[in-house]
Parts: structure tokens; C-alpha cells; sequence
């Protein structure tokens, strides 16, 4: 279902994370919320710190 509506699962945002050159800060979103927590735990588990979660309320400033 990802590949046809043409969203990323834990796993393929990983491999297209490493076609980049350097890491970059990386934030999701718009996320299932029935699926937050197992996506969470997923994208955890890929060991990649430069992948975070929007917090809702929160300001990102982009330079």
C-alpha cells in the first residue's frame, strides 16, 4: 500500500536517506495515527538519529 500512494515506510525512507550525501536532520509527519507507535518503534530501531518526530506546538526553524 506505501509504494502505491507513493509513501514511505521506515525501511525505504532509510535506503532513500542513504542516496544523500551527508546526514541531514530528517522530521516526520502526517503520520496514521492508528500506526504512530509502531512506526515510532520502527524508524527507531534503524539506528538513525538525524530522524525525528514533529512535536506538535513546537517551532522548526530552517537555515
Amino acid at each position: 500500500v506505501a509504494d502505491i500512494s507513493k509513501h514511505l515506510t521506515p525501511r525505504t525512507l532509510a535506503s532513500e536517506l542513504e542516496k544523500l550525501r551527508a546526514r541531514v536532520p530528517v522530521i516526520l509527519h502526517h503520520l496514521k495515527p492508528p500506526c504512530v507507535e509502531q512506526i515510532r518503534r520502527e524508524v527507531e530501531s534503524l539506528g538513525r538519529p538525524e530522524i525525528q518526530f514533529v512535536e506538535q506546538g513546537r517551532t522548526y526553524v530552517f537555515d
